[in-house]
């Protein structure tokens, strides 16, 4: 059992030691070629992580003492998210995940961190992909409502 805690908490910190290389490697590269060494996929990671981990280690991480285990958690849009929100939200994250009221995914974060932010429904997004672009607001509107 504790080795699997171990190991468990060894993802939070590898988290952190791959965000902390990706900055070292973006303050040290050429303006320009930061975006292409995240295009090539030497890391491993899509771009998108890659830079959600940078952010993450340059806004946050980089002065944070935030449990490896809640880290563990958390994929790398998570992590942004985190970065991006303010400390009095990130200890409400923290307290959910010790609490057990949540494990720590995206859309759990994201709706402690943006309580009076609401979701789209799924079906108002599809439901505009049937119209043409040039449709009115009013036939928008009409399709999204029949949906």
């Amino acid at each position: 059992m504790l080795e699997i805690q171990e190991e468990h908490e060894s993802i939070g910190q590898s988290q952190v030691a791959i965000a902390e290389h990706l900055h070292f490697l973006r303050s040290n590269l050429k303006k320009g070629s930061w975006t292409a060494f995240i295009e090539s996929g030497v890391t491993g990671l899509s771009k998108k992580a890659s830079q959600d981990l940078e952010n993450a280690w340059t806004k946050w991480l980089k002065d944070s003492e935030v449990s490896p285990k809640l880290l563990a958690m958390m994929s790398a849009r998570t992590l942004n998210a985190m970065a991006n929100a303010e400390p009095k939200q990130r200890e409400r994250v923290y307290n959910a995940i010790e609490e057990r009221k949540i494990e720590g995914s995206e859309s759990e974060v994201k709706r402690i961190l943006n309580p009076n932010r609401k979701s789209k429904p799924k079906a108002a997004l599809g439901a505009f992909k049937d119209l043409p672009k040039d449709s009115t607001e009013a036939e928008k509107l009409n399709h999204a409502t029949k949906l």
